[in-house]
């Protein structure tokens, strides 16, 4: 989070993503997707922490028990478009 010369505001995307690369492991597991699309966006690097707090949790939790065993397994945040 910290690679920002301005330690004040990062760019949410890169921190997100960063995010999300550590779980592919666990993710690929156990069958999830997971599939951010971001855009570019500076926050102030205290909101960024909740943040990616927050987002850690939803996707730990949303491994553990959002999904049943022949459900189609994905984390997005945008709709399937039909």
């Amino acid at each position: 989070m910290y690679k920002n010369k301005d330690k004040n505001e990062i760019e949410l995307r890169d921190y997100l993503l960063e995010i999300k690369t550590n779980f592919n492991e666990i993710a690929t597991d156990k069958n999830v997707v997971i599939d951010f699309n971001i855009d570019a966006i500076q926050i102030h690097s205290e909101n960024a922490m909740y943040l990616g707090l927050l987002i850690t949790e939803l996707i730990i939790n949303s491994i553990k028990h959002a999904f049943t065993e022949n459900q189609e397994k994905k984390l997005c945040n945008h709709k399937k478009r039909t």
